[in-house]
């Protein structure tokens, strides 16, 4: 979808669904801050600028909305932090040195029972040494003509990581699975490459829509509408995929499909975030042992440098 700004900062709404609205903030979250009172749908205040090289640890990070004439809104908001160009993470902290953090919002779809047009402000809270900053957020605008014509639903195109993010946050559970993979090639990158064809293939074939490197959705309305498929990696003998769905019910559709496919697919137990690093770094250093493809060992030191900060 649809509407752009550029200030010191970029801003887009997306939407994802037909009842959920989203606004995502694409910045540094400490570029300007105010020391009025907490208050998600005030405009007042002096703004200080804050140096780009961010050297503050900032805590208790929040995110308001505030829909114009809107008595009450639901919704959840969460930021994600980009590791190593390629991995996105939930964060509630940005620590000095922090590069690139996204805020996404996910509001129910406003009413419009009072307007054809609706706006949508938003403040980011925060804490610097006990001391608590607010932002304010620019305005986005949403009409019912482009409910009605769909414009807004061609998010993708334009932004595809806010898009993406958004996706992932109104996911209500997600599940990592490994499956096995046959393939005839007999050099590592031929190999690589012929594998990651055959699971591209199948996802193709079972309405799964490549919409980022490595990510898949369905986008054709149905049953999985927006559900994702991340592909984490694929080495010598499986694929690691990351499942994110809106209902365990969509959850253990796609589980099945997978099943059939592969039928010695695993599904990982979740663990703790400690073990998880530790079972990362340990795959790390086994496919350094073995010598195997580069990589194959540079996909392991992404997903490790993801979980050991």
């Amino acid at each position: 979808m649809s509407k752009r700004r550029q200030e010191s900062s970029e801003y887009e709404n997306v939407q994802s669904s037909d009842d959920e609205f989203h606004m995502d903030y694409f910045g540094e979250p400490n570029e300007y801050t105010d020391d009025d009172d907490f208050n998600s749908n005030s405009d007042s205040g002096s703004d200080i600028i804050v140096p780009k090289e961010n050297v503050y640890m900032l805590k208790k990070l929040k995110y308001y909305p505030y829909v114009k004439d809107e008595f009450e809104i639901r919704g959840e908001s969460m930021f994600w932090q980009l590791r190593k160009d390629s991995f996105w993470q939930k964060i509630n902290t940005v620590h000095p040195g922090t590069a690139h953090v996204v805020a996404i919002t996910i509001l129910d779809l406003p009413a419009f029972d009072r307007k054809s047009v609706v706006d949508c402000w938003g403040t980011i809270l925060y804490e610097i040494d006990e001391t608590r900053f607010q932002m304010p957020v620019p305005f986005i605008r949403l009409s019912v003509t482009e409910i009605i014509d769909c414009s807004w639903i061609k998010f993708l195109d334009k932004n595809e990581h806010g898009a993406i993010l958004a996706l992932k946050s109104t996911s209500s559970t997600e599940r990592i699975v490994n499956i096995q993979l046959s393939s005839d090639r007999i050099n590592d990158q031929g190999e690589h490459d012929s594998k990651k064809k055959q699971l591209f293939r199948f996802l193709a074939k079972k309405t799964f829509e490549k919409i980022h490197k490595d990510i898949f959705s369905v986008k054709e309305h149905g049953s999985l509408t927006y559900c994702l498929i991340e592909i984490l990696s694929i080495d010598s003998d499986e694929a690691s995929l990351r499942i994110f769905a809106r209902s365990v019910n969509q959850l253990h559709i796609i589980l099945r499909l997978l099943q059939d496919k592969f039928p010695n697919m695993t599904v990982v137990e979740k663990v703790d975030k400690f073990m998880e690093a530790a079972m990362a770094l340990i795959r790390e250093l086994n496919l350094t042992r073995d010598k195997k493809s580069a990589l194959e060992i540079q996909e392991a030191k992404l997903i490790t440098d993801l979980l050991i900060p």
